[in-house]
This record gives structure tokens, C-alpha cells and sequence, in this order.
């Protein structure tokens, strides 16, 4: 047998291999790992989600992102687009206020653990107006501005 066919024969089994384990591996990983969750709503560590419609980052007139069309939401990353909501600062009271609505692209990133349940523990939404706002993850499971 020539070199050529050698390097071919050689190189089709290594890839039946590589198939072989690739596709075992990733269904196995897809089955065992859980995908990260957000805790959402306002209810601290008590209501882990993906992929929610809604993510809500306080009570009473609080900013939240609704409308929410994931498009990816991976082991580390995720990422949507919706709509902003937010009412006029100093409105009040705010169960009267109307909100003020725009596009926004909501990122998820930095996995963290909690009891045994990986999270994402930031988030950044970014406006049309070019405002980009950043949340983490605080004390109790809430979100934080910075």
C-alpha cells in the first residue's frame, strides 16, 4: 500500500473513531450536566428557571425584561431579546405609573454554584439607546445593580 492510501485509510478510521466517540460524548454530557438556571421574580434563591418569558429584578415600579425570545442558553451563556420596562423615576404611586417600553438584549453569563445547582450569576441588558445596565447576583439570590 502507498503512503497516500495509508494517510487516507488512516485518516477515515480516525474519523469513524472521533465520530463514534464525539456523538457518545456529547449525548452523554447533555443528559449529566444540568443547564445553569437564573433566579428570577424577586423571590431570591425560590424560583430557579431558564428560559423565562420574564426576568424581574426587584418589586413595585423595578425595572424587568418581558417579551423575552431566547436564542441561545448554553452551559455558560445565554441570550435573548425582549422588551425593557420602567417607570418614570419619582412617579408615584408607582401602581399608577405608566411604563416606558424599549428593545433591549438581555446576556447571561459567569456560572456559579448554589446547593448544588449551577446559576448564572450576571446579567447585562443592553438598550437601543446604547445604555447598558449590569446585575449580579447579591446576597440571598436578588440582583444587585453593578
Amino acid at each position: 500500500m502507498n503512503r497516500k492510501a495509508a494517510a487516507a485509510l488512516a485518516s477515515a478510521a480516525l474519523g469513524v473513531s472521533w465520530a463514534g466517540l464525539t456523538t457518545g460524548s456529547v449525548a452523554e454530557a447533555a443528559t449529566a450536566v444540568p443547564r445553569p438556571v437564573v433566579y428570577n421574580h424577586a423571590e431570591g434563591w425560590g424560583d430557579p428557571v431558564t428560559e423565562p418569558g420574564s426576568v424581574t429584578v426587584g418589586q413595585g415600579g423595578s425595572p424587568y425584561a418581558g417579551s423575552l425570545h431566547w436564542s441561545y442558553w448554553a452551559g455558560f451563556t445565554a441570550g435573548a431579546t425582549g422588551k425593557y420596562h420602567q417607570i418614570a423615576p419619582g412617579c408615584t404611586p408607582t401602581y399608577q405609573c405608566p411604563y416606558d417600553t424599549r428593545k433591549v438584549s438581555v446576556y447571561l453569563h459567569r456560572v456559579r454554584d448554589h446547593d448544588g445547582q449551577a446559576y448564572f450569576s450576571r446579567m447585562r441588558w443592553t438598550l437601543t439607546d446604547g445604555r447598558v445596565i449590569h446585575w449580579r447576583t447579591g446576597h440571598g439570590g436578588y440582583f444587585d445593580q453593578g
